[in-house]
């Protein structure tokens, strides 16, 4: 602060307070913006740190500069340019702008935005009140990027504090999202500026955020196609739709017309003035052979090129250009000249198709510029010397000189507007041109080899420029089947090779050729890069899809795709190319090479075939985490490819191959990350070669504490010394992991079984009390760095692998348990600590080992719950770990399972199952039990074959769906949570998805215990919760039934089989009692025959279960009558009203009932049933007796057409002698008690109104008794009872009440 004044405030904005302020000794005035540390956690302020560092580096003339910035004890102090004139205040004054001072907004907007993107830097916070307009029009972009510096909680939180206005509809929903929301933010100032209001606004801020997510934009009339071209093309909903670079640039709206100097403007033979950016016409001159045969272009004025022909010779001469100007001009690099580039390499590329450069004719003349591949060697000073003579001929600019002042520009990414402009061009194109013409005869170029050379270098830099500044859209568009990176796939071989054949040896290289195959070695590596993101960024892309799916080693090769054939061809040169490496083969095979080419090749090769399974850009996350994309694409095939290659063209097995990529691992004084990546990606699909390292491996780790060793850089890490040695210590630590895995070091999950082999030598007790050793933390240690943490995580999951490997020796159980005493520290620490910085954790982890399948296959929690695990092992009776573990994710079970890798998961989940004891039956534990079948159901997803040592999901999920039944019958407390618990966590589809996929086909499928108990999940849900139910039909859990034949009566002969179709009956009965609106789906599944087969079943339990079924599904309507009548139902539930089985009487009597509720259809074929049904009002159980009794009710209920039977068979006196038999003789409350709550009392009076209303049913009752009884009735029971009003409605209907009233 020593160094300004502090004036007055000036504005507040989202991050802090912005004042006025004045530099001490320059008088210069300044802004200066006050963050706040108050509430941010050290994270947060390392992260803000490291982004003021990044904006200080920014410079446009569009964007306030940010000058200085330091720290006081509360805040971050931010000095940046004063400015006045906020956008906002065009909107109090003039309300809205005509349309051409929009335009000139935008175009400045989207310059500084695009160089803002080209950065990677987010503005986030796009709004009026942060675009400042000069007095001269210049429009300055302020208050930008510091959002991106705090958590994402903390700024979607503080933004919707503010104002949403301007936030883009992916912004205000807080999905994940990127830099198109700046864009989102640009159309909608626009709108502003020139409709007068936002496109959606409201005083109500839930009500504005639904307008941003729902409501269309409503574009003005007045408004022109241009420019509403241009709204529409930001304004899109969803982001993946939405105008983006580099299209945005070349809108018309925005479009930057080119700048014409004094000489950048010449006339074309007729006299036309014409633009910097077109070609002119020109006649050839003596010695130089012109371009005749060539059809005419455009003009293009090479005058303007001249006050940059230094910049080219300097480049050319390896001196490193002087900044932005060169030589005497005043005029810096800019985008003419960017543009004048791309031109002169298309018109390079012309002359090379029209063959008029060769060894014959080295130089050409065209329009005035002199072209030949390589220039003379001059220095550097020479270039102002040689200026003069440019005004007198031909200016002369060599292919070789233009190359590598282009590569100079990407190297450096400078100056930013030539670089940026030069992205966005089609200069990839014409480098593929060029290659195409020197490489289809390359041979007789001669020195045309440096220029192969450059043109390879150039594109891999242009390349990899893309990826690098994230241009997602631009890099989509060159994955296709005419792309430019399937162009150079074709190429890349004989551009290695030097010859057409693909499998030619390169025992013929050259020193002269070795640049062209190092640099095309190295632009496939980026190629391969794009490939791999593109798995992570792209996954919805058909032609990444295809060539991935295509190098499956199912895959015939005659059947693969072009790409794929292309992938397969490139990745066996670069196999067969390893050979020139003398740890692979003799260094006298290659006597042309020397050992620093050989070197440099092999370097290059690893780091080309890792680029292919190694994606170096994109984000990886666990499968079930919330930011993980649900398509994947696998690049398992191109792995397999590599396999095989490597093994044809070095003629060595698997192991061997190991132990080549092990022994290059060394790369002089250092170690080879690509090497590594490599091999840990081969590892994780041969558990052959996890075998075969193993025993290699112990002059990496077993030699002790000595230089070198991965116990040293273990030591060294975690006492935050040498962070520099990660991710390569993380990458051997992985590499151990691995080979353990054959020897029981990654411990089959779920109730698994040990594997018991051997151990390696470096496998022992010693090493892992070396190891343990170095993981405490040092006294006084507040916040663990990133790495150190992470390195711990690594080596706990080292620790338990090896410890489970040793488990096969009881002897060491002992020693074990004491060593592992001293990890609880650690232990805790990670456990504590890893979910906060867990984003960071992981960013380091697929740094480290790649996110190969679009997901990562390790997590920071991995090594502590390997650690609980083993001890649960050691002492199953000793549950310290595992108790902290468990509660530790039951505070947080989707944020902690989200950080877990697959293994993890699964032995957390052995954990949880095996800790129901200690558990309080709660929400919170049902809420963990959802969550991890949550993620079991992502996991299933996968092709298991991808993540190593996988056990049958059917045995995870049996063992993750046990919990969930057992809590269920033990929540008290919150019960009503339930239902939206299981909506929450889309319980339902899950088990749904379970049924429909159930673990390939055959009856066994069909009675495994994971089907089984998952049935018996859904049974319980769908009869509990209704809303449930509804969910259950909504993911079309019937027509899964169905097609799975879960009915089918050949499943009741074995027990499990026979609990399938009853959990099945018990879904269906409920789903029909629910709701008729379930009737039209049930009906179209054509259950009938199904039904009938198991009505008639030998299982009392599953003829029962039917006849509710069938009772149920013509509950509400007769829809099923005519169906289940020609099915033979009816005549079968007839039978069983006689059935031995009590349950199958009072079913089968309830489904009779209703069958005769809805009309007189079927009475006849209801008929036989009535002895049956009489002989069932005797029965001692009382709802079979009311079922029986309203049964017979309702055969009369819609006529009277079966009333004679009713009458011969005596059905009145049995329906009475129900009523007489259960007549209290005595008043007292425990009788009339006992009297209300018997239901068969109650149908039976109610079925016998129904027979009074037929006349001769009605005279047959007043013969009888049940007239005294329902008076009596009528006087001693209350006139709420239904006994009450059922006795009285009879008298009613009979008369009897009438007549005494008479009387």
């Amino acid at each position: 602060m020593e160094k300004y004044h502090v004036l007055q405030m000036i504005g507040q904005g989202c991050f802090g307070k912005v004042f006025k302020g004045r530099r001490k000794q320059t008088g210069k005035i300044v802004a200066m913006k006050f963050i706040s540390k108050r509430g941010k956690l050290e994270k947060d302020q390392e992260n803000l740190r490291h982004e003021i560092g990044i904006l200080q580096r920014l410079d446009h003339e569009n964007i306030i500069l940010l000058l200085d910035w330091f720290e006081t004890e509360n805040d971050f102090v931010v000095v940046t340019q004063f400015a006045y004139g906020e956008l906002f205040e065009i909107f109090q004054d003039d309300k809205h702008l005509p349309e051409a001072q929009v335009s000139n907004i935008a175009r400045q907007l989207v310059r500084a935005l695009n160089y803002l993107h080209s950065q990677q830097v987010i503005h986030r916070d796009m709004k009026p009140q942060n675009v400042l307009v000069s007095s001269n029009g210049t429009v300055k972009l302020c208050d930008f990027g510091f959002a991106r510096a705090l958590s994402t909680e903390t700024t979607v939180l503080t933004s919707i504090k503010g104002t949403p206005l301007y936030m883009a509809p992916e912004l205000v929903q807080e999905k994940p999202y990127d830099s198109g929301v700046d864009l989102w933010s640009l159309g909608v100032i626009c709108y502003e500026l020139f409709v007068g209001e936002p496109p959606f606004y409201t005083n109500s801020l839930i009500s504005l955020v639904q307008l941003i997510i729902q409501k269309p934009v409503h574009y003005p009339d007045k408004i022109s196609s241009t420019f509403r071209s241009f709204l529409k093309g930001l304004l899109q909903k969803d982001p993946k739709c939405r105008l983006t670079w580099p299209h945005l640039l070349d809108h018309p709206f925005v479009r930057e017309e080119p700048r014409v100097t004094a000489n950048s403007a010449c006339p074309d033979p007729k006299g036309h003035k014409v633009s910097s950016l077109r070609y002119a016409a020109a006649t050839g001159t003596k010695g130089i052979k012109t371009l005749e045969t060539l059809p005419d272009q455009p003009v293009c004025p090479w005058k303007a090129m001249e006050p940059w022909l230094d910049f080219f010779t300097e480049a050319s001469a390896s001196a490193v250009p002087r900044g932005e100007q060169y030589g005497h001009s005043s005029e810096p690099l800019n985008e003419d000249f960017a543009d004048l580039c791309v031109k002169a390499l298309e018109l390079y590329s012309d002359v090379l198709e029209s063959r008029l450069l060769s060894k014959e004719h080295p130089k050409v003349e065209r329009q005035g510029l002199e072209l030949c591949l390589e220039g003379e060697k001059r220095d550097a000073g020479k270039g102002r010397e040689a200026k003069g003579k440019h005004k007198e001929s031909a200016l002369s600019l060599p292919l070789s000189s233009l190359l590598r002042g282009l590569v100079h520009i990407f190297s450096q990414a400078s100056p930013s507007a030539v670089f940026s402009r030069l992205l966005v061009s089609r200069i990839g194109a014409q480098l593929l041109r060029l290659m195409k013409s020197l490489a289809s005869d390359a041979r007789s170029w001669g020195p045309a080899w440096d220029v192969l050379s450059d043109l390879t270098r150039l594109l891999g830099l242009w390349l990899r420029s893309l990826l690098t500044m994230g241009m997602t859209k631009l890099c989509n568009e060159l994955l296709c089947a005419d792309g430019i990176l399937l162009q150079f796939l074709e190429i890349a071989p004989s551009l290695i090779l030097h010859s057409k054949e693909p499998h030619v040896s390169p025992d013929q290289w050259c020193t002269q050729q070795m640049g062209v195959s190092i640099n095309s070695v190295k632009c496939l590596g980026v190629v391969f890069s794009h490939l791999s993101t593109a798995t992570l960024a792209s996954p919805d892309s058909a032609f990444v899809t295809e060539l991935f799916r295509g190098l499956d080693q199912n895959t015939m090769i005659v059947e693969r795709n072009k790409a794929s054939r292309r992938a397969a061809e490139a990745v066996a040169v670069l196999c067969l190319c390893l050979r020139s490496h003398p740890k692979v083969f003799k260094a006298s095979s290659f006597p042309t090479l020397s050992v620093q080419d050989s070197e440099k090749m092999t370097r290059a090769i690893l780091q080309a075939l890792a680029a292919l399974v190694h994606p170096p850009f994109g984000q990886g996350n666990v499968p079930w985490s919330h930011n993980a994309s649900t398509r994947r694409i696998s690049i398992r095939g191109a792995l397999e490819v590599i396999h095989l290659a490597l093994r044809r063209s070095l003629g060595k097995s698997t192991g061997e191959i190991a132990a080549v990529l092990w022994d290059l691992r060394h790369a002089g004084d250092r170690l080879d990350t690509s090497a590594l990546k490599l091999l840990i990606s081969l590892l994780s699909v041969s558990h052959e070669m996890c075998r075969q390292l193993a025993p290699n491996l112990t002059d990496s780790i077993g030699s002790g504490f000595t230089n070198g060793s991965v116990l040293t850089a273990i030591e060294a890490i975690c006492r935050h010394e040498h962070k520099v040695l990660w991710p390569t210590v993380g990458m051997l630590l992985s590499v151990h992991i691995h080979c353990l895995r054959p020897f029981g070091g990654d411990k089959p999950s779920v109730n698994g079984h040990l594997t018991t082999s051997p151990v390696p030598p470096w496998c022992n007790l010693t090493t892992m009390q070396a190891i343990i050793s170095c993981l405490p933390f040092a006294p006084g240690t507040c916040q663990p760095d990133v790495i150190s943490l992470l390195c711990r995580c690594y080596a706990l999951e080292l620790i338990a692998s090896m410890g489970f490997s040793l488990m096969s020796s009881k002897e060491t159980h002992g020693q074990m348990c004491e060593a592992m005493s001293g990890v609880w520290e650690t232990f805790t620490v990670l456990l504590e600590t890893a979910r906060p910085m867990a984003q960071q954790l992981m960013d380091e982890i697929q740094r480290t080992e790649g996110a190969p399948n679009g997901y990562l296959v390790r997590g920071p929690l991995d090594g502590v719950i390997a650690v609980a695990s083993l001890q649960q092992s050691l002492a199953p009776g000793s549950a310290q770990y595992v108790q902290l573990v468990v509660h530790a994710v039951l505070a947080e079970p989707e944020n902690c399972l989200a950080i877990m890798g697959p293994g993890a998961l699964l032995r957390f989940l052995d954990m949880f199952v095996a800790s129901q004891d200690f558990l309080e039956p709660s929400i919170a534990t049902l809420k963990c039990a959802l969550s991890i079948l949550s993620a079991l159901q992502c996991l299933s997803k996968l092709p298991l074959e991808e993540i190593p040592d996988m056990p049958e999901m059917a045995v995870a999920f049996e063992a993750a769906l046990s919990p969930i039944i057992h809590l269920l019958q033990l929540v008290e407390r919150g019960k009503s949570e339930i239902p939206q618990q299981f909506q929450r966590y889309r319980t339902v589809a899950t088990l749904v998805r379970l049924l429909e996929t159930s673990f390939e086909q055959g009856q066994g499928s069909r009675t495994s215990p994971c089907l089984c108990t998952a049935l018996h999940l859904l049974t319980v849900m769908v009869l509990e919760h209704p809303s449930l139910a509804k969910e259950f039909v909504k993911h079309e859990g019937v027509q899964v039934l169905r097609s799975r034949k879960l009915l089918s009566s050949d499943l009741v002969f074995s027990e499990k089989g026979a609990a399938v179709v009853t959990h099945v009956l018990v879904i269906l009965s409920q789903l029909a009692r629910l709701s008729a609106d379930y009737y039209p789906l049930l009906f179209s599944m054509d259950m009938c025959p199904a039904l009938r087969e198991l009505l008639s079943c030998g299982n009392p339990a599953i003829r029962a279960k039917a006849c509710n079924a069938v009772g149920n599904m013509v509950r509400h309507s007769d829809l099923f009558y005519k169906t289940m009548k020609q099915a033979g139902i009816i005549k079968q539930l007839v039978r069983l009203c006689s059935d031995s089985d009590d349950a199958c009487r009072k079913l089968a009597s309830f489904a009779v009932g209703n069958f005769a509720f809805h009309s007189d259809e079927l009475y006849e074929e209801l008929a036989p049933a009535l002895p049956q049904l009489l002989y069932l009002l005797r029965d001692p159980e009382e709802k079979t007796r009311a079922n029986a009794a309203g049964a017979i009710g309702n055969l009369v209920r819609n006529s009277d057409l079966l009333c004679p039977v009713i009458i011969r068979e005596g059905a009145l006196e049995g329906l009475c002698g129900i009523v007489r038999a259960r007549c209290p003789q005595t008043p007292d409350p425990v009788s009339l008690a006992k009297l209300a709550a018997d239901s068969s009392v109650k149908i039976a009076l109610f079925s016998l109104g129904n027979l009074a209303v037929h006349s001769e049913c009605r005279s047959e009752l007043r013969a009888t008794k049940v007239v005294e009884v329902c008076h009596f009735l009528v006087n001693i029971c209350s006139c709420e009872d239904m006994v009450h009003k059922y006795a009285k409605r009879l008298l009613q209907k009979l008369g009897f009440e009438t007549l005494r009233k008479k009387t």
